[in-house]
Formats: structure tokens, sequence, C-alpha cells
């Protein structure tokens, strides 16, 4: 049981430490000067937006369908999210 207790604190911690972080410091960095102020504001909604979302409904889909289905599900929605982005990478990459 020990074991399984310490894995969610592990993905926490890699996400808070990793994923999170980046979100919150490429605001300031990937933006045009002139639209910094608005981009960065933006992106701050979005991850609060997000974040606050992922906290009402994780310990209602934790207490339906378990712990690693949550963890898929939320990975799933990863994946979902960067597939887009990916997507039109590799348009603008055959344009040129």
């Amino acid at each position: 049981m020990r074991r399984q207790e310490s894995w969610p604190g592990r993905v926490h911690f890699f996400n808070a430490g990793g994923l999170q972080l980046m979100g919150w410091l490429t605001g300031s960095e990937i933006y045009p000067p002139a639209v910094r102020g608005a981009g960065s504001s933006e992106q701050a909604a979005t991850l609060w937006t997000t974040n606050l979302l992922i906290t009402l409904s994780l310990l209602s889909i934790t207490n339906r369908v378990g712990i690693g289905p949550t963890m898929w599900l939320y990975g799933a929605f990863n994946v979902a999210a960067w597939l887009p982005a990916r997507i039109a990478d590799f348009r603008c990459s055959d344009d040129q």
C-alpha cells in the first residue's frame, strides 16, 4: 500500500516542477513586447482555469473510475492539446 500512496506524489512533483513551471515562465518570453501584457494575462487566465477544472474534477473522477484511469484520462487530454500544435508545425514546415 505504501508504494501506491507515493505514486501520485511523484506525479504531482514532476508536473509542478516541469510542465506547470513552463506554462508560467514562457509567458514573459515568447510574446513580443507590444502584446506581452495581454498575452501573459490570457495565458495566466488559461492556466488558472485549467488548474481549477482539474482540481474540481479530480476527486469525483478518481472515486468513480480509480486513480489509474483518471491519470490516463488527463494524459489523453494532454495529447489532445498537443496534437493540433504539432500538426500546425508540420504544415508550416511543408510550406517552406
